[in-house]
């Protein structure tokens, strides 16, 4: 392990136990600290940590008052908790972009807090409609005059909130992020390289004006000269100890919507062929060079 591996852990594992020790492990100051480190890192104002993505993604139209007969698009090839992109466009974080950002931070993502969501709003009157618990937080009430009156409840909401544990990991992994970011752009340019002698892929494109986190590097598998179909791929990469995955689902295509709203399978060519032929090659920054050509090797026994 490198001394700056190890350094890391330490400083995460120091900071956990701080925070066990504080006797705060549900929402407390890291929680707020975690708030303000991401809303500065992400230049927006307001931002909320909450216990998923799908909370956000849940509460954003209620926010923002969309009800029965509003028209809401998302995109047909996503997730099914559908999560905006973790990147910036023209040098402005995406989280700055919109009236609400919703982000996950899911083990999958660069930043991870086990589980664990955030809201993003330039907008003070959007960021007080997520916060529907109490009208003064449990810090504040703690450490103000009267700790023994109860908060009062103004309107009707939910527990959603993140742990000052989860909060403290967060804190300390947006601390890597721009070396996690560099190092699997540095990673995905030599899948790049590698893949495109691959005649039955199709490469990702990412534009020069975004910087890409590159969650998984997602090809397209091209079944007219694919040597086998997609799903033996992945079966046989299984077998030999490199895992891939489809890039993602359509939604339409999910038993749920095809009953619910009436869509045709064929629906939305271009989501149901991403559906049926990306192939997710693993990525992530615990894989070593030694990892990728594994993988890269595996896929270049197929041609």
């Amino acid at each position: 392990m490198g001394i700056t591996k190890a350094r890391t852990i330490q400083i995460a594992q120091s900071s956990v136990w701080e925070t066990l020790m504080s006797g705060w492990s549900s929402s407390g100051p890291k929680v707020m600290e975690f708030d303000r480190v991401y809303a500065q890192r992400c230049q927006v104002d307001h931002v909320v940590v909450v216990s998923s993505c799908s909370t956000p993604l849940y509460l954003a139209p209620l926010a923002v008052g969309i009800g029965e007969g509003d028209e809401v698009l998302l995109p047909a090839l996503t997730w099914v908790s559908t999560a905006n992109a973790g990147t910036p466009y023209k040098s402005v974080p995406a989280e700055g972009l919109e009236i609400i950002g919703c982000f996950s931070y899911h083990p999958r993502k660069s930043v991870t807090t086990g589980e664990g969501g955030v809201i993003t709003t330039q907008y003070i009157d959007v960021a007080e409609k997520f916060s529907h618990e109490t009208s003064i937080s449990e810090e504040a009430r703690h450490l103000g005059p009267g700790p023994f009156i109860l908060s009062s409840f103004d309107v009707m909401g939910y527990i959603y909130h993140m742990t000052d544990i989860q909060a403290t990991i967060g804190t300390v992994q947006l601390g890597k992020l721009d070396r996690f970011i560099d190092d699997r752009q540095h990673l995905a340019k030599f899948y790049y390289k590698e893949f495109c002698k691959v005649e039955w892929l199709r490469t990702p494109l990412a534009g020069p004006e975004c910087r890409h986190d590159w969650q998984f590097f997602v090809c397209f598998v091209d079944e007219n000269k694919a040597p086998k179909p997609r799903i033996k791929i992945m079966e046989m990469l299984f077998d030999r100890g490199s895992y891939a995955r489809p890039g993602t689902h359509v939604e339409h295509l999910l038993e749920y919507y095809l009953q619910k709203d009436g869509f045709c399978p064929n629906d939305y060519s271009g989501a149901k062929a991403a559906n049926d032929f990306s192939i997710s090659n693993t990525l992530h920054n615990q894989m070593s060079y030694l990892d990728f050509e594994y993988v890269v090797e595996r896929i270049k026994e197929f041609t």
